[in-house]
């Protein structure tokens, strides 16, 4: 975003950001530090110091804990380091620390990577020669998966014995899924677990040459970000762009999700719609080994980091790219020269969509799915194989091939309730001015209020009787896009207050008179919802528009970030801004209208439902350095005149229906398995022991799976409504446009997968019961006098700071 410190009130970017902290060391030639580095370092400490929320100077304390924060960064389990490593960095740079960084010095950076460096070598030696010799499975030792909290070895004696059971782990881990099938991707059935694990330290081992000196930099001033609170970093030129696509939603490029396996640049998943999609050629499990640049020779990609490969084929709209390509399955021998022509590819993962269901009025049990058949199509033919035939012939992609087939609503039957659930993920939108739009190569960024708004008037002209906004997985995005949506159900008042580190408070308010929908609202969150959807729920909570349902509280993130680029401050007159990166700074604090912040407690939900993640450390509270929760005097707004009654009697038949639910029972039990596996820490490392660990948790996973077929069959949903950005309107659907399961990512030590079959249920329970309130609401009489009938709204939505 592009800001400047004139303009931090007008300009708030509220979005996560996550920072890969991944092991991914340099090699034998350490880099070292850059002239550019060092007017970068002065302005990161003088934008914490005088501009953060709580700035406060560099005392040796604080220089103590940034070296330690930057060894973590770099070492986030405690494996590499010694503890007297920490002790003999901290001693010899601490005092001096505050002095070299306002000089701009990041040296300590670069001797500490160096230092690192050596250590990973090291192991890695050691890690080959334990390799050769046989290990002991039938020894009662365990592993202590998450170490984070612990602190490195104290020598080298106690290193090996941390990487003896380390090996162990990762031999057992993959013993045990070559014997129960249980692997998550295909592997080579020659491949044994040795080999496996061998492979995987051979990896490490290549990774090192990749660090470079930007993300060097990066690491080391985001550690010391983080000491002023967890979502302060400094942002390299590289993960600047990366960011402002991702807020855009919206990128140039081919259209193919990618990763890195074995050294090659991967097809994961091809984006419907996007160029490559359309071209046909491509397919998931090829390999790109090669990248040119429109009639330019080939370069090279075997063994190059992914995020440089990915930039490669990345480009600017309408330009052409060259692929080198292994076809999956077969031998390193066969390639293919793939063309492609570069178009916009919409990241429709995290674009608002929706879903009807139908619910009977008695019983309270959803309608079995309905057969939707799609309108008239277009004459006979096969326009796919002509635009792909088209396409081989021309390099260009069709863009005006529909992405999505549209269907016909069926009509709601008078013993029903139907009910639309909004499902947003994020709140995207424009971000700064021509130069940030730029990174997006040329792509339109989406709005997400427009959108929800265009899912609002589809949900209303089906006939919904209520809505269910879904925020579970919304990490936040831009307060802006939270406001103008806010707005779309309450008429006109203050949605958020924002104080700063002086005390001075302003208010965000919805400014444009009327509602789009005025029915009977309900929100699901979670510890997931996080920063602009605590805002949103909290909002609607405190004007009693919206009952609040779901986990013990949303994450807690209650603060306010400006991303600030840095190349404006140092460039010269007649010439560009360098690319010197940018600040991703927290100045202010989020407050409801009520005066209470979000910050560090999360809104707690009117209707709570149990889940696993309600023991994970996962909220505000669990991270480093978080802000305290604290509170200001109110803003003048007027609530609806809800019956508090309707809350007392919708959570009373949610509490009995739970406490009887079978299915809730048999998920209770998952969340005291995974509570105790939390505060235990450990796995065995016995190989009896985990095996029938295994065969218990395998049998457990079947009878779950059985739960989520049953739950899934029972929410078939009518139909489903996407964005059609061509048409500019919701179209209905009967394909979901996010069949596949958002799991919680995978940690390098990987989490059990019965924690993550866990929460996946608890999902599906979580939408069950979140419709069966709905349900009970509605047959209830509603407090709402008025019809739930669309009002026309100034297609323009603004937000004004008072």
């Amino acid at each position: 975003m592009h800001v400047d410190l004139r303009r931090f009130f007008r300009s708030l970017v509220t979005a996560g950001l996550t920072v890969w902290l991944c092991l991914n060391p340099a090699g034998a030639t350490v880099p070292k530090t850059s002239p550019g580095n060092q007017a970068t370092a002065i302005l990161v400490q003088k934008l914490l110091q005088d501009h953060h929320f709580s700035g406060k100077p560099l005392t040796d304390e604080k220089a103590r804990q940034w070296i330690r924060a930057y060894m973590e960064a770099l070492d986030y389990n405690h494996a590499f380091f010694l503890d007297s490593d920490l002790k003999g960095y901290q001693d010899n740079y601490a005092p001096q620390l505050a002095k070299l960084t306002q000089r701009g010095d990041i040296s300590p950076a670069y001797e500490i990577f160096s230092g690192f460096n050596d250590r990973v070598r090291e192991r890695l030696d050691w890690i080959k020669r334990r390799l050769s010799l046989p290990f002991d499975f039938s020894s009662d030792q365990s592993y202590e998966i998450d170490r984070t909290k612990v602190g490195w070895p104290a020598d080298r004696t106690a290193a090996d014995e941390l990487w003896e059971r380390r090996l162990k782990f990762d031999l057992l881990r993959e013993k045990l899924v070559t014997k129960t099938g249980a692997a998550t991707k295909k592997k080579d059935k020659e491949e044994d677990p040795l080999a496996t694990v061998t492979k995987r330290y051979d990896r490490l081992l290549k990774n090192l040459e990749d660090y470079d000196n930007e993300e060097i930099s990066e690491l080391y001033l985001t550690a010391l970000a983080s000491l002023y609170d967890p979502h302060s970093s400094y942002m390299s030129p590289t993960t600047l762009e990366d960011f402002s696509i991702g807020i855009k939603l919206a990128l140039c490029g081919i259209g193919a999700v990618l990763s890195s396996e074995d050294g090659y640049c991967v097809i994961k998943e091809l984006v419907t719609g996007g160029p490559a999609d359309l071209d046909g050629r491509l397919k998931v499990g090829d390999k790109i080994i090669g990248v040119a640049q429109g009639e330019g020779p080939f370069e090279d990609i075997v063994d190059m980091k992914l995020r440089n490969a990915v930039k490669k084929i990345r480009g600017p709209k309408n330009t052409i790219v060259r692929l080198q390509v292994v076809p999956a399955g077969s031998t390193a021998g066969e390639q293919r020269e793939i063309q492609i022509t570069r178009n916009e590819v919409k990241l429709s993962a995290q674009q608002a969509s929706a879903t009807l269901y139908d619910l009977p009025k008695s019983g309270q049990v959803p309608v079995a799915v309905q057969t939707v058949k799609p309108e008239p199509s277009a004459p006979a033919g096969n326009p796919s194989l002509w635009n792909n035939l088209k396409n081989q012939l021309t390099g260009k992609a069709d863009t005006k091939e529909t992405k999505v087939s549209p269907v016909a609503i069926p009509e709601k039957k008078p013993d029903n309730w139907r009910i639309g659930v909004i499902d947003l993920p994020g709140f995207y939108g424009a971000v700064g001015g021509d130069e940030s739009a730029a990174s997006g190569n040329g792509a339109t960024a989406r709005s997400t209020s427009q959108d929800v708004e265009l899912l609002v008037r589809q949900l209303n002209k089906a006939g919904v009787d209520g809505i269910v906004l879904d925020l579970r997985k919304n990490g936040g995005g831009l307060l802006d896009e939270a406001v103008s949506l806010t707005g779309l159900f309450i008429d006109q008042g203050p949605v958020v207050q924002v104080r700063d580190g002086k005390g001075t408070v302003i208010q965000r308010t919805d400014d444009n008179p009327g509602v789009l929908y005025n029915g009977p609202l309900l929100v699901l969150v979670g510890r997931r919802s996080a920063s602009a959807s605590e805002i949103v729920a909290g909002a609607l909570q405190n004007y009693h528009r919206a009952i609040i349902v779901g986990e013990k509280s949303t994450h807690g993130k209650g603060t306010v970030q400006a991303v600030v680029e840095l190349g404006k401050f140092l460039s010269r007159p007649d010439q560009a801004p360098p690319k010197a990166g940018a600040m991703k700074l927290t100045i202010q604090k989020f407050y409801l209208p009520n005066g209470h912040s979000t910050q560090n407690r999360g809104v707690l939900p009117d209707i709570s439902i149990p889940s696993p993640l309600d023991y994970m450390k996962i909220g505000e509270s669990d991270l480093p350095n978080a802000l305290a929760w604290d509170e200001i005097s109110a803003a003048p707004f007027t609530p609806l005149k809800m019956d508090p009654s309707v809350e007392v009697v919708l959570n009373e038949k949610s509490r009995e229906r739970l406490s009887s639910d079978t299915d809730m029972a048999f998920l209770k039990q998952d969340i005291e398995k995974v509570r105790s596996r939390l505060e235990t820490g450990t796995i065995s490392l016995n190989e009896t022991r985990r095996v029938e660990e295994n065969k218990m948790d395998n049998e457990r996973n079947g009878e779950r799976k059985k739960i989520e077929d049953r739950i899934q069959q029972v929410l078939a949903p009518v139909v489903h409504l996407v964005i059609d950005d061509k048409k500019g309107e919701a179209v209905a659907t009967d394909k979901n446009p996010k069949k596949k399961k958002n799991t919680l990512e995978d940690s390098a030590d990987a989490e059990s997968e019965s924690v993550t079959d866990a929460v996946d249920l608890a999902e599906a329970l979580e939408l069950r019961e979140g419709l069966r309130i709905m349900g009970d609401w509605l047959a209830l009489s509603s407090p709402w006098k008025a019809p739930a009938v669309a009002k026309d709204r100034d297609s323009v939505k603004t937000t004004t700071v008072k």
